[in-house]
């Protein structure tokens, strides 16, 4: 089982080299509605949570995996709120914005719309670039975002905070 202590190493090395204040990680019971959840970034609060229920059961690179993408959203938070010295294109940030203001979270009837949202993009794209990198194996990305996710892995695959073994 990976240790919540090797988490908050990537985690902070990967804050340095993003320039932004780390995360505090939690493994914590989430609430009812989330037992299916790895992980989830709350920006009020700078925080990324780990549920204490799948935590323990899932797999070594399903948890990094949902470090990588709860990292990713700390990021896009951080780019949104620094748009100044931001490395990401003003439109995107805008595009960013709105989703993180307009939140929401999946179900069955919002699967599609929820995935093809560009901060989900973005970090399934961050997260799966990871994974590749350590692990040698790709997340399950569905067929009806896969286009956008490579798109988006072509233009960060050589950024600084991008895992290279």
């Amino acid at each position: 089982m990976i240790s919540m202590d090797l988490l908050r190493g990537f985690e902070s090395r990967i804050a340095a080299i993003q320039k932004r204040r780390p995360t505090n990680l939690i493994k914590m019971k989430l609430p009812q509605g989330y037992d299916d959840v790895i992980a989830m970034f709350i920006k009020e609060e700078n925080e990324i949570l780990f549920n204490d229920k799948v935590f323990d059961q899932a797999n070594e690179a399903d948890i990094m995996a949902a470090l990588f993408h709860e990292i990713r959203h700390a990021y896009q938070w951080h780019q949104i709120n620094n748009k100044q010295s931001s490395k990401e294109n003003k439109e995107l940030l805008e595009i960013w914005e709105e989703e993180f203001h307009n939140n929401i979270q999946p179900n069955e009837e919002n699967t599609e719309y929820y995935y093809n949202r560009n901060i989900e993009i973005d970090a399934i794209a961050y997260a799966d670039t990871n994974i590749n990198n350590i692990y040698l194996t790709n997340l399950q990305i569905p067929e009806s975002i896969k286009t956008k996710v490579l798109a988006r892995q072509a233009e960060i695959k050589d950024n600084d905070d991008i895992i290279k073994l």
